[in-house]
């Protein structure tokens, strides 16, 4: 979802192309073009709603501003069918280090996505006749 802030709607935007530039390198990990998402900036619409239209299985959001020299950034990540938050984070960090709290974003987003999915992935024993399999990659 497209990135928010109370001040520079400018400062939001180019943080949040960083971070989704950042997923976009990551192997496996699909990221939705912006300009599907751009139209559900500020719906009402839930985040199972905006996930099934937009065949999503996560929504990142946040809200980023910067004050007196620091960068405030909050995130979550949220599972697309129930709304269920997976990951959040608080941030208040200088402005130099301001590549590093976008880089953080991304891994953790990447990280909590991958997890996300191999722990969906993990099946009964009656399912395949073990303690616990892991089910058939399909893409």
């Amino acid at each position: 979802m497209p990135f928010a802030g109370p001040g520079d709607a400018s400062f939001a935007a180019g943080f949040e192309q960083d971070v989704v530039t950042s997923l976009r390198t990551v192997p496996g990990l699909y990221v939705i073009a912006d300009a599907n998402v751009q139209p559900y900036a500020g719906t009402e619409l839930g985040a199972a709603e905006i996930g099934g239209l937009l065949g999503a299985r996560g929504l990142v959001d946040a809200s980023v501003e910067l004050v007196d020299g620091r960068v405030r950034v909050s995130a979550r990540l949220r599972e697309s069918t129930t709304g269920t938050t997976l990951w959040q984070t608080e941030v208040d960090r200088p402005v130099d280090e301001l590549r590093a709290v976008r880089t953080e974003i991304a891994e953790r987003v990447a990280a909590t996505m991958f997890d996300s999915t191999l722990r969906a992935r993990v099946v009964r024993a009656e399912d395949y006749g073990a303690p616990f399999a892991a089910k058939p990659f399909q893409q």
